[in-house]
């Protein structure tokens, strides 16, 4: 009994075919054929019933067919933990991003990425942080990069940023000979917000009772359409730094951007993954490698 008699196995079991099983483990038919009749005699008990066209397996073969497959993942997986010690992140990794910050700081993070982990292949998922944080329960992604608050069973994270909020204005408007705006200022003004399930919503209606109070605000679907609407005289809103940044920052024509008094409101940005994920190290060293190169980006400078 070996590994390669489970592969044997495992291959049947999906192929249903000597031959096809054989193929695919790059052996022929009757070296596959007699190992698989030994496991069976070894272990005392018929896996597969050997039909005239097709194989498949007994009511005791599949519970060993499914044994056999969570042996040879834990063995892929052990295989990848070695691989990874030698090679932190090599190969694929899947990463998701909140909507409200993937655009804004993948531009910065790639080359960060690529520089510190050259072996690595990503994969960028962008979605709501509820469906992100579904996917790392669901092993569909690696790690996120979130924003707080947020308490989950089963995940762990790291803050790497904190962002401060801008507020936006239209051409024109009366806040705009302000330098800095204060919360009473933000009471005044028609907000336009992000719509449910995004967090920056949430946060920006913890930034001011006003916003709270104007549930029929316009909501959007992305920072953008926001920007836009802000641009079109439509009302304001509250921007992060990030995308206020680079190429981002000659979007703002038509509209104007005042900081907030001080303690300024900020958004904690996160890297989480799942407590069980066999790349905790390489996860706490991201997060580190982010806290370091990207200090400062989420500070607001006009």
């Amino acid at each position: 009994m070996n590994l390669r008699d489970f592969e044997y196995v495992a291959a049947l079991a999906e192929t249903g075919h000597f031959g096809q099983a054989a193929a695919r483990c790059e052996v022929t038919q009757p070296t596959l054929s007699t190992q698989v009749a030994k496991l069976e005699d070894s272990l005392g008990v018929q896996i597969f019933e050997r039909g005239k066209r097709r194989v498949f397996p007994t009511k005791a073969g599949q519970e060993i067919v499914a044994q056999v497959r969570t042996i040879l993942n834990e063995v892929r997986r052990l295989k990848e933990m070695a691989r990874q010690t030698g090679y932190p992140l090599a190969g694929p990794f899947r990463l998701g991003a909140i909507p409200t910050v993937g655009p804004y700081l993948l531009p910065h993070l790639l080359p960060i990425l690529r520089g510190r982990y050259p072996q690595i292949k990503l994969f960028i998922h962008e979605e709501i942080t509820q469906r992100l944080v579904d996917m790392l329960h669901s092993t569909e992604i690696d790690a996120a990069i979130l924003s707080l608050p947020l308490e989950e069973p089963g995940i762990e994270m790291e803050a790497f940023m904190e962002e401060e909020f801008v507020a936006a204005l239209p051409d024109g408007h009366p806040l705009t000979s302000k330098k800095t705006l204060q919360e009473s200022d933000l009471a005044s003004l028609d907000w336009l917000l992000l719509a449910e399930g995004h967090c920056m919503r949430r946060q920006t209606l913890k930034i001011c009772q006003a916003f709270r109070e104007k549930r029929n605000a316009f909501q959007a679907s992305s920072i953008e359409s926001l920007r836009q609407m802000v641009a079109a005289g439509v009302g304001s809103t509250l921007l992060p730094a990030l995308a206020l940044r680079g190429s981002f920052s000659d979007r703002d024509i038509g509209l104007q951007l005042r900081p907030l008094q001080p303690p300024t409101p900020r958004r904690t940005l996160v890297l989480a993954w799942r407590g069980t994920f066999p790349k905790v190290e390489s996860m706490r060293s991201l997060a580190e490698l982010l806290r370091r190169e990207l200090r400062g980006l989420g500070d607001y400078s006009d």
